[in-house]
C-alpha cells in the first residue's frame, strides 16, 4: 500500500464485501494487528479469547487475523460446519517453532525417567497444534499468560512435576509469582540438558528454553531511562519479558490484562508499556485521557505480514467458494482429526482448571 488513500480504498472494499457476506463470515483480530486491520474486524482479543469467541458465533467462515497458531486454535475449537482461514499461512511464530512434537516427546520421556513418575505438560497457548496434541495425549493442559499461575499451581500443589513449554520467561515468572523454591526449578535447553541448583529427581518445574523475540528485547535499562524521562510514570510489561525486567516493572500482565489495566487507569495517569508496538499505539488512541508510551518499539514481524490486501483476498475467496464449492479458500486451516482431538482435550483441561 503506497499511501493512505490506498488504505482507505482497501478498507472500504473489505467493509463492503464483509457486509455483502453478512453473518456467514466473522473476522477476529489479535491485539497486535495493524490498526487498519483491527478497524475492519468484528472483535479483538488475545489468541484464546479469539478462538473461543469465534466458536460461539454462527459464522460459517472464521477469518482469523493473527499468526498461524492462533488460527489453528480457532480451528480446533470451531463448531462443526465452521471453517477457519488465515489471510497469510506464512505468518508463523518463532517461539512456537522452538519446540515440535518429536522434541516434546523425547523431553517428557527423559523427565519421567528422572522424576520416576508421570510429568504433566503445561503448554503455553503460543504453540502449534502438534504440541498441543502431545499435551492432551499426556494428560496435560494448555495455559495462557493470564491463567498460567493457576494451572501450574494446581499441579505443583499436588507434588506433580510440570514440563512447561515453550516460553521460559513465562514459566519462570509464573513460578516466581507462586514462590516455588529455586532448587525445585530447572531450565531445559534444546539438547535436553537440565540447569538448576537442586536435585532433578525432586524437581517440580522443568521449563523449556524458548522465548519471544518481541518481549526479549526489553531491558531494565529501558525502564530506568523511561522513569528518568517521565516523572510519575508506571511501567507495565508482559510476563514473556525477562524476569529481571518483570521484577523491575511496576506491574506485569497478559495482553488482555494490560488492556484492562490501561482502560481502568485514572485519567491523566502516565504509562510505559512493554509489549508489541501495535498494541501500545492502539491503546494510546483508545485511551486519549492517559499518556501511554512504548517502553521501546518492538514489532512482531509475523503479525505485520497480515494486511488489508490479504484480508480482502481471503474474503474474495470465501465469496467465490460460496458460489462454487470447487473454488479454493485462501487460506483454509486444516488440523488432522487425531491431532485436533488431543489438542482440544488439552484446551478443555485448561478451561476446567481455570474455572475451579
Amino acid at each position: 500500500m503506497s499511501n493512505s488513500m490506498d488504505t482507505g480504498d482497501l478498507s472500504a472494499k473489505v467493509v463492503a464485501l464483509k457486509r455483502e457476506l453478512g453473518p456467514k463470515v466473522v473476522i477476529p483480530a489479535h491485539h497486535y494487528q495493524p490498526p487498519e486491520v483491527v478497524s475492519t474486524s468484528d472483535f479483538i482479543g488475545d489468541s484464546y479469547k479469539l478462538a473461543v469467541m469465534a466458536s460461539k458465533t454462527e459464522a460459517e467462515y472464521i477469518l482469523l487475523c493473527g499468526v498461524r497458531f492462533m488460527a489453528e486454535s480457532a480451528a480446533i475449537l470451531a463448531k462443526p460446519g465452521q471453517t477457519t482461514l488465515t489471510p497469510d499461512p506464512v505468518s508463523g511464530c518463532p517461539m512456537a517453532d522452538m519446540i515440535d512434537e518429536l522434541s516434546f516427546k523425547v523431553q517428557i520421556t527423559k523427565l519421567e525417567k528422572i522424576a520416576g513418575k508421570p510429568v504433566v505438560p503445561v503448554t503455553y497457548m503460543n504453540s502449534y497444534a502438534d504440541v498441543k496434541a502431545m499435551t492432551g495425549e499426556h494428560g496435560g493442559a494448555i495455559c495462557t499468560s493470564s491463567n498460567a499461575a493457576k494451572i501450574v499451581k494446581h499441579y505443583i500443589d499436588n507434588e506433580q512435576p510440570v514440563f512447561f513449554s515453550p516460553d521460559y520467561n513465562l514459566g519462570i515468572n509464573t513460578v516466581e509469582k507462586l514462590g516455588l523454591p529455586q532448587d525445585r526449578i530447572f531450565a531445559v535447553d534444546k539438547s535436553g540438558a537440565l540447569k538448576g541448583s537442586g536435585d532433578p529427581e525432586k524437581g517440580l518445574m522443568f521449563i523449556w528454553d524458548g522465548y519471544c523475540h518481541v518481549h526479549k528485547l526489553f531491558t531494565v535499562a529501558d525502564i530506568d531511562r523511561t522513569r528518568r524521562e517521565h516523572e510519575g510514570i508506571r511501567v507495565i510489561v508482559h510476563p514473556e519479558c525477562n524476569r529481571e525486567v518483570v521484577g523491575h516493572a511496576d506491574a506485569q500482565g497478559s495482553t488482555e490484562g494490560m488492556y484492562k489495566m490501561l482502560k481502568e487507569a485514572p485519567s491523566g495517569s502516565v504509562w510505559a508499556v512493554g509489549t508489541e508496538i501495535n498494541f501500545v499505539r492502539r491503546a494510546a488512541l483508545d485511551f486519549p485521557d492517559k499518556v501511554i508510551v512504548p517502553l521501546r518499539e518492538s514489532l512482531c514481524f509475523n503479525m505485520a505480514r497480515i494486511n488489508l490486501e490479504k484480508v480482502l483476498h481471503s474474503l474474495e475467496s470465501i465469496q467465490a467458494h460460496i458460489q462454487n464449492r470447487d473454488a479454493p479458500l485462501h487460506y483454509k486451516i486444516s488440523v488432522d482429526g487425531r491431532v485436533r482431538a488431543n489438542a482440544e482435550k488439552a484446551l478443555r483441561k485448561m478451561i476446567e482448571l481455570a474455572e475451579l
